[in-house]
């Protein structure tokens, strides 16, 4: 069967994201049809629309009952305290083995399988049928998911992002054991990470074809792997010959209209805390946040916001609830601002629905005024 990027949702993406963790992160939604990709170390994800159906579905389970839900976060931090003391121990010890290393995969893999369910994947319909129902289990678990999303997401940055990351620090105990740099590590698969106990390394052209075109397709929970130019063939037809697209549009988290100066704060700045801080310092009250995402470590930039827009997230993403939480006009799931936006320009952001359904119903819009 072909492949088509219109059969897909964009799930998430994230500069500097590579071919190793890629494939941990498969392996957490494996079963799912998931298709990553990575051009010129720019990472994108996208999921079946089909796959969405039955995600949302499991995700009103979840989320409408106080015994499901409760049975989800016990089980998860439980599950955190474990992989939590293991990557303790591994950091703390002077060597490292091979089952030391498939064990930290395994986990790995089950810390996404967790996580997914907290992506709007999940969370959307569940959401929206809170604004329609007075359904108790379901309105109090929401309530409860506004904080819980963010010390899941400090225990997923702690394992897997930044130089202090278990995931960085793992590859630097492998790079110093086996004489081969973090950087091309990144690009090993799993299997042949485990081969490096076998003596046996990857040579430097794969590693360099990957970093630059590769592509993994989940077929039915087995994965296809590619890179170089059968990589980049394949995925030229999957995003096919589509015009560009200019329109910035995403989904309605908090309605409103405003007119503003972006100001843009990139996810590769997150291991640059003083550009970070500078970005932040530098905006004034009622700017427009522009970002891929957003999480507690720029909330001085969120509290200036005029209006937030995201390329991506959903109706609980952290942009959402802070959105409404300060009743400002929110996009999120835009997929595009990011890349369309400069710093300086004045936008119209229109969040406002024409349906007067709400958060949801509607996708709102980001205009150019000037340039």
């Amino acid at each position: 069967m072909k492949l088509r990027v219109e059969n897909y949702q964009r799930l998430f993406s994230h500069p500097g994201l590579r071919f190793l963790i890629n494939e941990i992160a498969m392996m957490g939604y494996c079963g799912s049809g998931v298709v990553s990709i990575v051009r010129d170390d720019d990472f994108v994800c996208y999921i079946p629309k089909a796959t969405i159906e039955q995600t949302s579905q499991e995700g009103l389970n979840l989320y409408g009952s106080w015994k499901t839900f409760d049975e989800y976060l016990s089980n998860f931090r439980t599950f955190q305290q474990e992989f939590l003391a293991f990557c303790q121990n591994l950091s703390s010890d002077d060597d490292i083995s091979k089952k030391q290393v498939e064990k930290f995969v395994a986990l790995a893999a089950q810390c996404i399988n967790f996580y997914k369910k907290t992506e709007f994947i999940y969370t959307d319909r569940p959401y929206l049928e809170s604004q329609r129902s007075d359904n108790q289990e379901l309105n109090d678990n929401l309530k409860r998911f506004e904080t819980i999303k963010f010390e899941f997401r400090d225990f997923i940055n702690a394992i897997f992002f930044g130089q202090g990351s278990f995931y960085q620090k793992l590859l630097e105990k492998l790079g110093k054991k086996f004489a081969v740099s973090a950087d091309d590590l990144q690009q090993y698969r799993t299997a042949e990470i485990f081969e490096l106990f076998n003596q046996k390394k990857l040579d430097k052209k794969t590693v360099d074809e990957r970093f630059r075109r590769n592509i993994i397709i989940d077929q039915s929970g087995q994965f296809k792997l590619y890179w170089g130019q059968k990589a980049e063939e394949i995925i030229k037809n999957f995003l096919g010959a589509r015009p560009e697209n200019k329109e910035i549009k995403g989904t309605i988290v908090y309605p409103g209209k405003i007119t503003g100066r972006v100001v843009i704060i990139r996810p590769a700045w997150h291991d640059d805390q003083v550009a970070i801080r500078k970005a932040m310092e530098e905006m004034n009250q009622g700017d427009i946040l522009v970002s891929e995402t957003t999480s507690p470590d720029i909330m001085p930039a969120i509290k200036k916001a005029g209006a937030i827009v995201t390329d991506q997230g959903g109706l609980m993403s952290h942009a959402a609830i802070m959105s409404r939480e300060l009743k400002v006009p929110g996009i999120v799931g835009c997929g595009n601002a990011t890349q369309i936006l400069k710093d300086g320009m004045m936008v119209e952001v229109d969040a406002m629905p024409s349906t007067g359904t709400g958060a949801g119903a509607d996708k709102g819009i980001v205009r150019i005024m000037e340039k």
